[in-house]
């Protein structure tokens, strides 16, 4: 299965470092699924290239083509929308919790 992995981002490189680790722990912990983050895929961006609007464009299309959304942070603007997405195509969303579990998302 192909897991998304929403974090915010909010301009600080330091959530991209922090997004990283979980996909590296969830993708050893799981080698029969796959991890993706937008904020790794798309790493090589600036916060400033391009609109928000636009960003979030392809974050979303990129979330189309995933099974499963994770939330892995609190829930920023981007975040949101990530999660009303996959509501709206009725993807499964899951949190992950401060010990590293997934627990499905009830908020």
């Amino acid at each position: 299965m192909r897991y998304y992995i929403a974090h915010k981002f909010q301009g600080d490189k330091k959530n991209i470092e922090r997004v990283e680790k979980i996909a590296r722990k969830l993708q050893l912990k799981h080698p029969e699924n796959a991890y993706f983050s937008p904020l790794h895929a798309f790493s090589f961006l600036d916060y400033d290239d391009m609109p928000y609007d636009d960003f979030m464009e392809i974050c979303l299309d990129f979330l189309s083509a995933c099974d499963v959304l994770i939330v892995a942070s609190e829930i920023s603007k981007g975040v949101q929308m990530e999660i009303d997405f996959a509501k709206l195509v009725k993807m499964e969303v899951m949190r992950l919790d401060e010990s590293g579990k997934l627990r499905p998302f009830t908020e």
